[in-house]
């Protein structure tokens, strides 16, 4: 998923697959002619709870209420600009929004004047950091990033609610400030809680689950501006934590949190995929998170393994000293999952022990600004038939690697979200982040997904695929009881756009 900085870095550009009518008005982010979103580069240690909190929520770890708490500002998603002459991009440049009417609340009380006074199709947006048209819309486009706010914590669960456009860059000084933290982070930090819990954005870790499956209550406007309360008791829960944004728009999410932790990244280089096959379920319950790493480049090879260990108090490194892993050495020094990219670029390796914040993500906090373009695809499948599938995919190897920059392979825990792929089973997901290649990469899709359609894929709701929706949604067994609680709240279809109509209500 994280991998966005690259282009900025190598200096590419990618046509858009579609755009703007000339009916519209166009609208570009303020000083960037390629409609990316930009962020300026924070630490934390320059936006600690003094940014984030005036008075953080709590106090302490306290849990007592105060006022709302405005996030740091070092997150900006630029507005519509209709003098700039470009039309209003996603993140990795590879769209155009279809509207110019793109609105900005900054409260549940705006939220609902909105939905209220439109009278066409609404969509909710986060940080645009989706590569499909899910978050498009013809008629109105609410964007959630100005409702930043962290409103309490209750250090009894422990819990942090916020309002549902704040970033995870944003929220994450405050939690450490208090000495709590999330248990898994997406690859990418700069999106948006609820943005992420919609689209069922995950990181990896054995026992852990996607993003959707830390939030424990939630806030939503329905579509007659009416506000519902969920919280993980009500029978709705699972529809909603993970619903496309189909259901309504969310305004509040309350996260379970844990203890702070402290994390350590070995890096392990060329592990064949016969001794991954060999130790495949030792190795993915190795650490707290593991990601496989490949380019493809020689069939048969991982390019890099990494295994993040939890650090107990006595700072021990459980693969401090392990110079070689399943027969694939220890690096020797810090290693950039692509070979283009300068290492400085990724997080601190080398066993070197540091907080989960600066560990969970591919990429450093301050380098990872919204910068630059590219395409992603990923394909879920059942844990045991990952290794077939991967096998098989060596056939590809070539033409994959002509497009890609990495592959990245992830765990995610089975969950009892309606929508989600790991709805009770166990996934590893197939990530391609692409080069800006989108001709040859589109040709490319329909033969990778043959490949795959023998271990029936389900689709990243916010990536490119091609597949044909009777074969994932078949895969979805609570499919059609989402679609009639989905029809239940929103009976006129005001949350629908043409990605849901042709992929999701089929």
């Amino acid at each position: 998923m994280r991998l966005l900085i690259l282009v900025f870095v190598l200096g590419l550009l990618v046509t858009p697959i579609n755009s703007t009518s000339s009916t519209a008005r166009p609208s570009t982010p303020a000083g960037s002619s390629s409609g990316s979103s930009k962020s300026s580069s924070s630490t934390l240690a320059s936006s600690k709870a003094s940014s984030n909190a005036g008075t953080s929520p709590g106090g302490s770890s306290s849990g007592s209420p105060s006022s709302s708490t405005p996030a740091s500002s070092s997150s900006t998603v630029s507005e519509p600009c209709p003098d700039c002459g470009a039309p209003l991009q996603n993140w990795g440049g590879n769209f155009n929004f279809s509207t110019q009417n793109i609105n900005y609340p900054t409260s549940t009380a705006g939220v609902q004047q909105l939905v209220k006074e439109c009278k066409g199709k609404v969509r909710p947006m986060g940080t645009r950091h989706s590569f499909s048209l899910i978050a498009d819309s013809n008629d109105t486009i609410i964007c959630l990033v100005h409702m930043n706010l962290i409103l309490s914590v209750d250090a009894s669960v422990p819990s942090v609610t916020v309002q549902a456009g704040i970033t995870y860059t944003d929220l994450i000084p405050f939690l450490q400030s208090i000495g709590l933290a999330l248990p898994i982070l997406a690859s990418l930090a700069e999106i948006s809680v609820a943005g992420g819990m919609q689209t069922g954005a995950h990181g990896s870790g054995y026992g852990i689950g996607n993003l959707a499956t830390q939030a424990i209550a939630l806030q939503m406007v329905l579509a007659d501006g009416s506000v519902k309360n969920y919280t993980k008791n009500d029978p709705e829960f699972p529809a909603a934590a993970l619903g496309l944004g189909a259901m309504g728009i969310i305004t509040e999410v309350t996260l379970q949190l844990e203890p702070t932790y402290n994390l350590a990244i070995n890096v392990f280089e060329n592990m064949s995929i016969s001794e991954l096959d060999n130790n495949m379920d030792d190795l993915i319950e190795a650490g707290h998170a593991v990601n496989l790493w490949s380019t493809f480049g020689t069939p048969g090879l991982l390019d890099q393994v990494w295994i993040t260990s939890k650090v107990d108090g006595n700072g021990t490194n459980k693969y401090g000293n392990v110079s070689q892993l399943y027969g694939a050495p220890a690096a020797t020094a810090q290693a950039s999952p692509i070979h283009a990219l300068p290492p400085t670029f990724v997080v601190p390796q080398m066993g070197i022990v540091g907080p989960w914040y600066e560990r969970l993500t591919d990429y450093d906090l301050g380098l990872s600004g919204n910068e630059g373009h590219e395409t992603q695809s990923e394909y879920y499948l059942a844990y045991d038939d990952f290794l077939p599938a991967l096998k098989a995919l060596q056939n590809l190897s070539a033409e994959i690697n002509e497009v890609v920059y990495v592959s990245l392979f992830r765990i995610t825990e089975a969950d009892e979200l309606w929508m989600s792929p790991q709805y009770k089973k166990r996934t590893m997901a197939i990530h391609f982040s692409w080069q800006p290649k989108l001709d040859q990469v589109m040709a490319l899709l329909p033969k990778i997904e043959a490949i795959l359609a023998p271990y029936h894929p389900i689709p990243h709701w916010g990536k490119l695929f091609t597949l044909k929706p009777a074969d994932y949604l078949s895969q979805m067994p609570k499919h059609n009881d989402w679609k009639a609680q989905v029809e239940l709240l929103d009976p006129t279809h005001k949350f629908r756009n043409q990605f849901l109509n042709e992929k999701i209500f089929v």
